[in-house]
């Protein structure tokens, strides 16, 4: 037992440097236990544990030592309470092999690497533990590593406040993400988080990607840049009983090819409550369906989101002339109707119109702008466009997965990144639009998307042309009239034509269009000039 030392200033002398270096090396079957010591400024960690060693700490500050503040190898287990680890050159704490580390009403803070990095089969529990204002991630978990924390505080992480990758496990209970670029970036791995808060994380609350499987329950996500969940990859998701207020994109957003799922979710103040491959039943509606007609404004409901819910499956809204306040979600079967000119306006950080799983929108005659997209399309939705104008969004209309469009007289116009954009699985049948002074391009077709454009205009687009085509998208354009575009009228994306992108390998026909004062040509690789035949 040491109780009341200071312990500083190791600088080796045999064995390698980093055991010999180390403040404080237990090592084999030694136990030690520690009261109101300071340990600092050592050449190496400042406790070094391998082996079968067995620590206890209590009331002990570890700083600015050159490696970590505690690193941990072999089977050596460290219990600690009351304890301040900070000022470490390399981050907090280190812990792999099949190391144990418990950490008690303790922090880790101001590292000048991650808080924590739990690693191999090593296993770490956190009780009323604060993780501050490191320059890593607060804590990083990989290999099959697993971590419990509870009742605690994860803030102001330069980077995630949680890092998860390989096949580690993290189990978070009543414990606050806060202020981290990201709350949790999950990479691989399972996560299971109950009763705890994300708020003011600079872009998420959580990133989900690649294959992790993450369950939610009853937590809270205030205010962040951008989601308060966004799935990708694999992620498999599931979000139940809780809130979601203030996320500039979306409360929930979706782009793996699992559906994020759940029920019983509160939105308040998200550019939009969900957005892609997300199931409508994550939503708590702002109304129960009531109504099969409805004509807005309505006294009995206080935004177009609430009077969309009202509406029973299939039903019809009519919009009297007038500016509405949009970010709305639809997630059934639907139909607005203009009644004059009625304008959407979107928020400038998220879409004006989102579609989710069981949307199927018809949109007749009305007017959309001012959000990042005037209109997205995801997983398992379809809308039907009929006398409509899209005009300054971010992006005109988006599509991802398997969504579908269809567009009769549509005008798509001054939209800083594009036009329309088709992505993965998509389908598109336009007739007789006009994509009109939109920058980048009119219409830009990828993935494994399917688009039909007919007896359409294209003109004065931006520097990648009118039609640009890219990955194994399929094609059909007939009887459309390509001019005055900065770039070509239609285009393949390669470092021939139009930057340096993947290329195109899909497949494209048509005939009867026309072509004229395209600044860069008509078509580029030339013989896509087939197409004006």
């Amino acid at each position: 037992r040491l109780e009341g030392l200071r312990v500083e200033g190791g600088r080796g002398g045999f064995a390698s440097p980093e055991f010999s270096s180390a403040g404080i090396l237990v090592q084999d079957e030694a136990q030690l236990e520690l009261q109101a010591v300071k340990i600092a400024q050592n050449m190496a960690s400042g406790i070094l544990a391998r082996d079968k060693a067995q620590l206890s700490l209590r009331d002990v500050e570890i700083l600015e030592n050159s490696r970590y503040g505690l690193e941990i190898y072999g089977g050596a287990t460290i219990f600690a309470e009351r304890t301040r680890i900070y000022g470490n050159k390399m981050g907090g704490v280190w812990a792999a092999g099949e190391g144990r580390l418990e950490l008690e009403k303790s922090s880790v803070e101001n590292n000048l690497g991650p808080g924590l990095w739990i690693r191999e089969r090593a296993k770490a529990r956190l009780w009323e533990a604060q993780i501050r204002e490191n320059q890593g991630p607060g804590l990083s978990l990989r290999d099959s590593r697993e971590a419990q924390i509870s009742a605690s505080l994860v803030f102001g992480q330069r980077e995630a406040g949680v890092l998860l990758s390989d096949g580690a496990i993290l189990s978070a209970y009543g414990t606050i993400f806060e202020a981290n670029w990201n709350g949790l970036e999950l990479g691989g791995g399972r996560a299971f988080l109950e009763g705890c808060g994300l708020s003011r994380n600079r872009w998420g609350g959580i990133v989900a990607r690649a294959g992790v499987q993450v369950r939610i329950l009853r937590c809270r996500f205030l205010g962040s840049e951008g989601s308060g969940i966004s799935a990708s990859g694999q992620a498999d998701v599931e979000v139940r009983e809780s809130v979601f207020e203030g996320c500039t994109i979306a409360g929930i957003s979706g782009f793996s090819r699992i559906p994020v799922r759940g029920e019983g979710n509160e939105f308040y103040r998200n550019g939009v409550a969900l957005l892609g491959n997300v199931e409508g039943s994550l939503r708590q509606p702002k109304a129960r369906p009531s109504r099969d007609f409805l004509s807005f404004p309505d006294p009995a409901f206080s935004d177009l989101q609430e009077a969309v819910d009202a509406l029973f499956p299939g039903g019809v809204l009519v919009l009297s002339p007038g500016r509405y306040p949009a970010g709305v979600v639809v997630d059934k079967p639907l139909e607005i109707r203009g009644n004059g000119e009625a304008i959407l306006v979107g928020s400038q950080g998220a879409p004006a119109l989102a579609l989710v799983r069981g949307a199927k929108l018809r949109l007749f005659g009305v007017h959309v702008t001012g959000g990042s997209e005037g209109l997205a399309l995801g997983a398992d939705s379809a809308a039907e466009l009929r006398g409509c104008a899209f005009w300054e969004n971010g992006a005109g209309i988006k599509l991802w997965q398997d969504a579908r469009l269809d567009a009769f007289r549509l005008s798509v116009s001054y939209h800083p990144q594009g036009g329309i954009w088709l992505w993965d699985e998509s389908q598109a049948v336009l007739e007789e639009v006009t994509l009109f002074q939109n920058e980048l391009c009119g219409i830009c077709a990828g993935g494994r998307s399917t688009l039909v454009l007919r007896k359409s205009t294209i003109s004065e687009n931006g520097w990648q042309g009118g039609l640009l085509l890219r990955d194994f998208a399929e094609v059909e354009v007939w009887e459309n009239a390509f001019f005055r575009n900065r770039g070509h009228g239609v285009a393949v994306q390669s470092g021939n034509c139009v930057g340096s992108g993947p290329g195109f390998f899909g497949k494209i026909s048509g005939g009867g269009n026309e072509f004229s004062e395209n600044y860069k040509g008509p078509v580029c690789p030339a013989d896509l000039i087939f197409l004006a035949r």
